[in-house]
């Protein structure tokens, strides 16, 4: 037997499904969709870095992800982790100030160090 059925910001946060459809989603305000609000950490900016690097999310992408957890009402940011998550989401959802998308990710991993797998 599963769970819940995962909500449209969980679903983003962990990149879950297919992403295009989950974006299209989250068209619908977040007042009117159901669920809880998701929170992001450290392993989710890493999951979708590494998904870009290994050639399973483009560089538009991986961009527009970040778009999307960075301005979405219902997504929040792990408290530990606060401002390395709120630094990272604001380069990768604007590669035009920081440089290529391959810099800005491994620049991510970099400062990220794989801190604890959390």
């Amino acid at each position: 037997m599963s769970g819940p059925e995962p909500t449209v910001t969980s679903a983003l946060v962990a990149l879950r499904g297919n992403l295009e459809d989950t974006l299209a989603s989250l068209r619908i305000p977040a007042v009117t969709r159901a669920g809880s609000p998701a929170q992001i950490d450290r392993a989710n900016i890493r999951h979708a870095v590494e998904a870009f690097l290994m050639g399973e999310l483009s560089a538009e992408q991986l961009e527009r992800w970040a778009e999307a957890v960075h301005s979405a009402q219902d997504v929040t940011l792990d408290p530990a982790d606060e401002p390395f998550l709120t630094q990272a989401l604001f380069e990768l959802s604007t590669p035009e100030l920081f440089g290529s998308m391959e810099e800005i990710a491994v620049e991510i991993l970099g400062r990220d160090g794989g801190a604890g797998g959390r």
